[in-house]
């Protein structure tokens, strides 16, 4: 006779964004990021009602996915989001693998991993996941990581950290620091949603596949640093777009302030994938400028930096 297993456990982890190094991490570079007041809750609980697993994924208050497993096998049952489902047994299987002990027996239990944020954002809804199944599993979450995404980690890093970090790849290891990122100009620096989500991953296929400078790599980092502490915004812009556009000479296309925003009077940064989610745009220009502006434009969804990252 088999044993049902209960047990309770609950996890948070925070979304990030990163705001410099974008890419070029994956190669060495220094990279700039800050952890987001935006994140991931998980939940589990004993559930004496239902055998196997009950999963529930929440964003933004909304229901997103709904999945019946099995127990141990973690076959899909019922579901109303096919597509997640199998992401989310394929990361628990994965889980499993590192941590052979994961899941193992026959469980009854209600698992909610609930996003305070729409999860099309493009904030670290995966990464925030892959920290919270790595807690409840026992395992490192930078190697499930890369077992399922094959990113850089700095999300990962991001996730856990309750200030911003600089972070870097060195021979294969992930490696960062904490950072005083609180400039007395953040009140002019604005994340702006472009309306669509990148896909990341091909994002990341697409990008291993180019050759980068080793100068560029160099100034890519000098520059995560300098970001960091920038006395001015004139300086932060000035950084932005000299990033902005080194990173537009390496990928081989414009920037979006070319394609998108010529008549913006400031910088304006991509973050994270080029093509979707949020940028960075900053002016001096009066404090209703920036908003209206993208407002006019059709994004309608901004914040001021000092409203989104962890304080």
């Amino acid at each position: 006779m088999n044993i049902v297993e209960h047990e309770m456990f609950n996890t948070y982890s925070n979304g990030k964004l990163l705001l410099a190094g974008e890419y070029v991490v994956l190669k060495g570079a220094w990279a700039l990021a800050v952890p987001l007041r935006f994140g991931q809750m998980l939940q589990v609980s004993s559930n004496a009602d239902t055998p196997g697993i009950y999963w529930e994924s929440i964003s933004n208050g909304r229901n997103w996915v709904q999945v019946h497993f099995s127990s141990p096998n973690l076959d899909i049952l019922r579901t109303d989001n096919p597509p997640i489902a199998k992401q989310i047994r394929n990361i628990l299987l994965e889980a499993r693998n590192i941590q052979p002990a994961f899941l193992a027996t026959p469980k009854q239990l209600s698992v909610k991993a609930t996003l305070n944020f729409p999860y099309d954002w493009g904030i670290g809804s995966s990464s925030s996941f892959i920290v919270n199944i790595a807690r409840w599993a026992g395992c490192d979450p930078f190697e499930l990581n890369q077992r399922i995404f094959s990113g850089s980690g700095y999300d990962i890093a991001a996730a856990s950290s309750d200030q911003p970090i600089l972070y870097r790849i060195k021979q294969s290891v992930p490696v960062w620091k904490a950072v005083t990122f609180n400039p007395p100009f953040i009140g002019q620096i604005w994340l702006v949603y472009q309306n669509k989500k990148q896909n990341t991953l091909q994002s990341i296929r697409n990008f291993l596949k180019m050759a980068v400078p080793e100068n560029a790599i160099n100034t890519i980092s000098s520059i995560s640093l300098q970001m960091a502490q920038a006395p001015s915004l004139d300086e932060f812009m000035t950084l932005m777009n000299i990033h902005e556009n080194l990173m537009a000479e390496i990928l081989q296309t414009d920037t979006l302030q070319q394609t998108l925003f010529p008549d913006f009077r400031g910088a304006i940064k991509s973050l994270g994938a080029w093509g979707g989610d949020f940028f960075l745009a900053a002016s001096n220009e009066n404090d209703g400028y920036v908003p209206d502006y993208f407002k006019v434009q059709g994004f309608e969804t901004y914040f001021q930096m000092n409203e989104m990252i962890l304080k």
